[in-house]
């Protein structure tokens, strides 16, 4: 895999997490990642894709840890006799992070012009002039 990450990468960034733990969430991430934007198995270590990719890898292991232990950001509500909880973290990485993934296997990070003329079929040689006759 071209993209490797260490515990030791993602305890640098948080340093109160266990190493143990970050170590059991990793390769789970690399797969998913991988899954996400398929490039990433195919980069060149040190390629700057490779660290691209490990900065936002590592950015949400040590979130999804973090949040495993101490969730950032839950609401509790409560009605009566109804409570509910809602959590910001759904899944293994946000909305952002995959885009941001996907942009490393494009390479520019976004995407090329679009076409906002419309095609005409079996027109392609012909001109419509202004009263819709084609000439």
């Amino acid at each position: 895999m071209a993209v490797t990450i260490t515990p030791d990468d993602v305890v640098a960034l948080a340093p109160r997490l266990d190493p143990e733990r970050v170590a059991a969430f990793i390769p789970g991430m690399l797969a998913t990642a991988i899954l996400a934007a398929p490039c990433l198995g195919k980069v060149e270590p040190d390629s700057d894709q490779a660290q691209a990719a490990k900065l936002i890898i590592v950015a949400a292991i040590a979130r999804l840890v973090g949040a495993a232990t101490n969730p950032p950001g839950v609401t509790q509500q409560t009605a009566g006799s109804f409570n509910a909880s809602y959590s910001p973290v759904v899944g293994t990485f946000s909305d952002k992070e995959i885009r941001a993934l996907r942009d490393i296997c494009r390479g520019t990070g976004r995407m090329g012009a679009i076409d906002t003329a419309p095609k005409f079929r079996g027109m392609d040689r012909h001109w419509i002039d202004g009263f819709g006759e084609v000439t």
